[in-house]
């Protein structure tokens, strides 16, 4: 198999944000832009899924923000409610298979990933992790 260009790069990460055991959660204190119910609707929620795509400044980059209510599929919090946070940072230009410039796009893409997953979650969701 000889390739001869590269098409599409992208680095993309599925983040499961475990939740409180409570009844009625707060995403506001989990996410900086998480859904918003009007206040004369009921406020329980059970299900949410947003999608943003996003051009990364200066670049012909864009990153996919995909927000959803889920569940824990493994380990010991299986089945435990969470947000799930997709990220997907993507340049879709054709680089030479051996082409340097392939990788330094690649390390800017995991920086527009990183910056996106950094600024979605809040200060105190994001203390759980350290």
């Amino acid at each position: 198999f000889r390739p001869e260009a590269v098409l599409r790069l992208g680095v993309r990460y599925i983040n499961m944000i475990p939740l409180p055991d409570q009844n009625v959660v707060d995403l506001d204190a989990v996410l900086t832009a998480g859904p918003k119910i009007p206040a004369q609707l009921s406020q329980d929620l059970s299900e949410f899924m947003t999608r943003l795509v996003l051009p990364v400044s200066g670049a012909d980059s864009t990153v996919t923000i995909q927000q959803a209510l889920g569940t824990i599929a493994g380990g010991e919090a299986v089945g435990k409610p969470c947000v799930v946070l997709d990220i997907d940072a993507a340049c879709e230009q054709p680089f030479g298979v051996d082409s340097p410039e392939m990788w330094t796009k690649l390390a800017d893409l995991r920086n527009a990933k990183n910056l996106a997953f950094f600024s979605s979650l809040t200060a105190p969701t994001l203390e759980q992790f350290k």
